[in-house]
């Protein structure tokens, strides 16, 4: 299970995708643009992350993925390197 604080935003919106598409289980926030049903609105500056994974991910600890990673990534599925 994986969460994406900011699924709204362009990588985070690209990377939820890559993921739905993929198979793999993934839960998405936004702020202030819900573009899919699914997300749930959090603000991650006065937001509670450890009610956000009581109440949607039932306790369950989300995988963590360092942002360098996510970004590379993210850029070989967007725009392959040109040969």
């Amino acid at each position: 299970m994986y969460l994406i604080i900011g699924a709204s935003s362009f990588i985070g919106n690209h990377l939820y995708n890559y993921f739905i598409e993929n198979g793999i289980e993934v839960i998405g926030t936004y702020f202030t643009h819900p573009y899919n049903k699914a997300w749930i609105r959090f603000d991650l500056c006065s937001g509670n992350l450890e009610e956000l994974c009581h109440t949607y991910l039932e306790d369950r600890i989300p995988e963590a993925v360092p942002f360098s990673q996510i970004t590379f990534d993210l850029l070989q599925i967007i725009a392959p390197p040109l040969r």
